[in-house]
């Protein structure tokens, strides 16, 4: 339609916007009820590999649902355990399962395990050396020259 054709016809206009932000405006999910069991989404560091969006192992329930303030804005959550933050319909995932799968956390090290480990790694490793050199157990012992394994191998002569 041109713009004079709009000016002649604005109801023919306006219905061809509405059917221009129609095809725009896209619905929103489902909204989740209360009582709902839901997963929360881990922030991922700045270079942690992985495309997909990751959800924490512990289920929380959804205690209040919050209508949305505008057109522009969606339904909030409120969620049992979490009373400082409300979340959005990306920021959980519904699951099925009620309990909270429990994964053993690695224990920070303490101080003085700390300094132990660095102790240990600054230790020098030594061996008792051999009382004969390998090469001295398969040769005849011959004075004046040094074994292999040393940084000169040349015939040194005894002087009297």
């Amino acid at each position: 339609m041109s713009p004079n054709e709009a000016i002649q016809h604005p109801l023919a206009a306006l219905k061809n916007l509405e059917q221009y932000w129609s095809k725009i405006k896209q619905p929103e999910p489902t909204v989740y009820k209360v009582g709902t069991h839901v997963r929360t989404r881990v922030d991922k560091a700045t270079f942690t590999k992985g495309h997909r969006g990751t959800f924490s192992n512990e289920v929380y329930k959804i205690t209040h649902v919050f209508p949305p303030a505008n057109d522009y804005h969606s339904h909030r959550y409120a969620l049992e355990g979490i009373r400082s933050r409300v979340f959005t319909y990306k920021d959980i995932m519904e699951t099925k399962d009620s309990v909270t799968i429990v994964q053993k956390k690695k224990k920070p090290l303490d101080r003085l395990q700390k300094q132990a480990q660095k102790e240990l790694r600054e230790m020098e490793v030594t061996a008792p050396l051999p009382t004969q050199l390998r090469s001295e157990k398969t040769r005849p012992n011959v004075k004046g020259i040094r074994p292999k394994g040393t940084f000169l191998h040349v015939e040194i002569l005894q002087q009297k």
